[in-house]
């Protein structure tokens, strides 16, 4: 990769991991697959958000969940304020019925 790899302040390992991006992106994109960036997703969810407002529902989310760890500054999510709420009833992970006592 041709990566300066004597000092961490080279961002060897950031830039690494981009040009790994790269290249998956382009190997779907080759193959006619399909694979969404993190920027296109922020960019829906933020429509997503924005219908539900319309419709008169507040959409809720965990940020550190919906931003991505790679570039999250430059991503339309980033300042955006989620409120991060549990309601019930729903959907949880439980134990399998024959394991329960």
């Amino acid at each position: 990769m041709g990566l300066d790899i004597s000092s961490e302040r080279s961002l060897c390992c950031d830039k690494a991991k981009l040009m790994l991006d790269e290249a998956m992106l382009r190997s779907y994109d080759g193959r006619g697959a399909k694979i969404a960036d993190h920027y296109t997703m922020c960019h829906e969810f933020m429509e997503f958000c924005r219908n539900e407002q319309t419709a008169g529902r507040e959409p809720y989310g965990t940020w550190m969940w919906l931003v991505p760890p790679f570039s999250s500054s430059a991503t339309a999510l980033y300042q955006e304020p989620l409120r991060d709420e549990a309601f019930k009833p729903a959907y949880r992970h439980q134990k399998a019925a024959w394991e329960q006592a």
